[in-house]
C-alpha cells in the first residue's frame, strides 16, 4: 500500500533528539500511513545502532561520509514512495496533529508547491523564521554583519522589516519558509531538481523556495500545524565549520537567486568589516580578561576560513 506521506530526516550525531523526534512522528497521526526514512551521515554516537534496535520501521540509509544536508535530503527523497514527502531536521518534535493539518491543506489548495508549520521554541516563543522573505544582499549584511537585529530598543522592528513581516497567527502565502520542517509533492520536488547540492550548510531551502516562486507555485505558512524546533542539532556541534561553511553557502544563495555582485558584495563585507570586527573584540575581551577559555582561538579560525573561503 502507497503510504500517505514519506518523511525524510537528515541525521549527524543526534541520537537523544532524533529518539525524540521519532517518538513524536509515531504519535502524532496514528490514522496516516508513513514512510520514515533517515540518512544518516556517517554519525560517530549511538545513531545507528538505536534506529536498528528501536525503530525497526525506519528505512535507514547509513552513509560512509558526512554528504552534507542537500545531498542527502535527495537521497532520501529517491528512496520515497509517496505523493507527498515531509522533509524534516532531527531536533524536532512534531505536536500531534501537525501532519494531518499540513496535508489536507496541501490537498485542498492545488496552487501549493510548498508547505510549512509554525516553528516554536522549546521556552514557547514563536521562531520568526518559520515565515519570513527572500532575503537580499541588503538584508543579510544588515543581520549577519551589522546585527542590526540585536541593537537594543529596535531589534524586534528589524526583526519584522528585514526577517519576517508576516503575522505569525495568519495562514498566508509567503516568500519562505524554514527547510526544518516543509511539505512538498514529491513530483515537483523531482522536477525542480531537488535541493541544490552546492550548498554546504544552510541556504538550500531558501534556494528551493526561490525556484519554485519562479516556477509559478505557490508556498503557504500554515500556523495551525506546530512543531517545536529544539535548534540542539548538528550544527551546533562544530561552530566554527558552521559559520564558515554557512557563510559558504549564503554566497551561493545570493549568486543563484540575485547574481555574482551581490555573492561578491556579501564576501566583501565579512571579510572587510565582519571578520576585522570579531578579532577587535575577541582581543579586547583578552585584555580585559573577560573572554572564554578558546574563545579567541575560534575567533581565529572563523577569520582565517573567511578569508581563505574553504569548506571546512
Amino acid at each position: 500500500m502507497t503510504p500517505d506521506v514519506s518523511v525524510i530526516i537528515v541525521s549527524w550525531n543526534v541520537a537523544p533528539l532524533l529518539r525524540q523526534c521519532l517518538h513524536s512522528l509515531m504519535s502524532d497521526a496514528p490514522d496516516l500511513s508513513l514512510q520514515v526514512i533517515v540518512v544518516d551521515n556517517a554519525s560517530s554516537d549511538e545513531s545507528v545502532a538505536m534506529l536498528r534496535g528501536e525503530f525497526p520501521w525506519v528505512q535507514l540509509i547509513a552513509n560512509d561520509a558526512n554528504l552534507g544536508f542537500a545531498r542527502a535530503s535527495n537521497q532520501g527523497v529517491r528512496l520515497a514512495t509517496a505523493p507527498l514527502v515531509l522533509l524534516l531536521n532531527p531536533d524536532t518534535v512534531v505536536v500531534p496533529g501537525a501532519l494531518g493539518i499540513l496535508i489536507r491543506f496541501l490537498q485542498q489548495h492545488p496552487d501549493a508547491g510548498l508547505l510549512g508549520p509554525s516553528l516554536w521554541n522549546e521556552d514557547g516563543t514563536f521562531q520568526e523564521t518559520s515565515a519570513r522573505v527572500l532575503p537580499s544582499v541588503g538584508r543579510i549584511v544588515a543581520i549577519e554583519v551589522f546585527r542590526l537585529h540585536q541593537l537594543p530598543g529596535v531589534g524586534r522592528w528589524v526583526k519584522r522589516r528585514l526577517i519576517s513581516p508576516y503575522d505569525p497567527d495568519v495562514v498566508q502565502e509567503v516568500q519562505a519558509i524554514s527547510g526544518a520542517a516543509m511539505l512538498l509533492r514529491r513530483d515537483l520536488f523531482e522536477k525542480w531538481g531537488g535541493f541544490g547540492e552546492c550548498f554546504i550548510h544552510c541556504g538550500e531551502d531558501l534556494d528551493l523556495c526561490f525556484r519554485i516562486r519562479r516556477a509559478g507555485w505557490k508556498i503557504y505558512f500554515v500556523p495551525g500545524a506546530r512543531v517545536v524546533h529544539v535548534r540542539r542539532g548538528s550544527a551546533r556541534q562544530a561552530p566554527v565549520w558552521t559559520l564558515v561553511n554557512a557563510a559558504i553557502s549564503t554566497q551561493r544563495y545570493l549568486e543563484r537567486c540575485f547574481g555574482p555582485w551581490s555573492a561578491r558584495l556579501y564576501r566583501l563585507a565579512l571579510q572587510v568589516i565582519d571578520v576585522p570586527a570579531t578579532i577587535l573584540i575577541g582581543l579586547v575581551k583578552s585584555a580585559l580578561g573577560r573572554q572564554p577559555p578558546g574563545d579567541l582561538r575560534v575567533r581565529l579560525q572563523y577569520a582565517r576560513g573567511i578569508w581563505t573561503w574553504r569548506p571546512m
